[in-house]
């Protein structure tokens, strides 16, 4: 499932605001609360905003992605924003009208960068740099760092300082070569399940007579529990 809105920054700087929410509106499949809409809105407005001082300070960037509400499957949630800066993945996530971005917030999107590494093909060779845009924050001091997975630790920042975030990822990224927005939104994703959320999927639409029926019998366990107790310690077989 696609992101419910992609464009190159070009494109979506072109859009204007009212544009994009209906685009936005269009693909979701539930009721957009008015509540939703204005955090869209002032969403659009600050990556607009960090868009345009981008391309003052480099031109290239006109062919940058930009996708808003992209899924992430496997923890059956949606990304606020990506921006494909070049060969950086930059993943924003917004808190409308928070001051700061506690821990709690960092952590949560550094998962939605380290999910988009390992699941989502066309990451699994490129950095990601993720951070949160708290709206209503003072600025503060910038450090980006790859860690040995190519996943920076997240960033916690005010809307004037997107722009000078998603400029140090582009500059951070190794390769110049821009991903093409289209074939990054159309890449695979392939999450694997804990144990736990495998055993879930498996048993979520089954009755409970259909969960007793797939139960293996007391005999078969004890045959199991045997059979390797007799290969660890091969005496006692004897």
């Amino acid at each position: 499932m696609p992101a419910y809105y992609t464009n190159t920054a070009r494109a979506f700087l072109h859009a204007s605001s009212d544009e994009v929410l209906g685009a936005l509106s269009r693909a979701s499949r539930h009721e957009i609360t008015p509540e939703q809409g204005r955090a869209w809105a002032e969403e659009i407005n600050i990556l607009k905003a960090a868009l345009a001082s981008v391309i003052q300070k480099q031109a290239s960037a006109r062919e940058w992605g930009v996708l808003l509400e992209f899924p992430l499957l496997r923890l059956g949630r949606r990304l606020d924003a990506v921006v494909l800066a070049g060969s950086a993945v930059c993943v924003l996530e917004f808190k409308v009208g928070a001051t700061s971005a506690d821990a709690a917030s960092r952590r949560q999107v550094e998962d939605y960068a380290a999910d988009l590494r390992y699941f989502h093909a066309p990451t699994r060779i490129l950095p990601v740099f993720s951070a949160v845009c708290a709206t209503g924050m003072q600025a503060a001091q910038l450090r980006p760092s790859i860690s040995v997975e190519e996943v920076a630790r997240a960033q916690a920042l005010a809307p004037n300082q997107v722009a000078e975030f998603l400029l140090q990822a582009r500059e951070s990224a190794k390769s110049p070569e821009q991903i093409s927005v289209h074939d990054w939104n159309a890449g695979a994703y392939r999450p694997v399940p804990t144990i736990i959320q495998a055993a879930s999927m498996i048993y979520v639409q089954n009755s409970v007579a259909e969960i007793r029926t797939a139960l293996s019998s007391h005999a078969n366990l004890t045959a199991t529990v045997d059979r390797r107790a007799s290969k660890m310690n091969p005496d006692a077989a004897m």
